[in-house]
């Protein structure tokens, strides 16, 4: 590299770390995100925030199980795991559904006898109609 008249070598140093691929990343329990290589080395790519507000109930339900932030909520504090009351972090567990599998698949087959009930019904309403139409004839 030469600047002006002065010529400057440049030098490069080594911190002993080959180079690696990237295979995975993984959450830690202070909200780090940590990639993994497969030589073996790990990085800090990123920080998870968590944000808190003062009147959760007061948060608007939107489609995707998320919600918006009200006045009736507040603003939302963020902040790292931890800090401003946002609270902690759990890592490993696979959160479960909203839905109630079984009591759902109770009142579906609890519609499906009333349908069925209902058909029977109409067909014995229509029988008993036919058998008076024709007495009268």
């Amino acid at each position: 590299m030469t600047v002006g008249a002065t010529a400057v070598t440049p030098t490069t140093t080594s911190d002993s770390v080959t180079s690696g691929t990237y295979q995975s990343a993984s959450i830690e329990s202070d909200g780090s995100v940590m990639a993994t290589f497969d030589n073996g080395d790990t990085q800090l790519i990123g920080k998870v925030v968590l944000s808190n507000f003062a009147n959760v109930n007061g948060l608007l339900s939107q489609d995707g199980q998320a919600y918006t932030a009200t006045a009736a909520s507040g603003s939302a504090k963020t902040g790292l795991v931890g800090e401003n009351a946002t609270g902690s972090l759990t890592i490993g567990y696979v959160e479960s559904s909203t839905t109630d599998l079984t009591s759902d698949l109770s009142a579906l087959i609890v519609a499906q006898e009333a349908y069925t009930a209902n058909t029977k019904i109409v067909t014995t309403a229509d029988q008993l109609l036919q058998a008076t139409i024709a007495m009268k004839q």
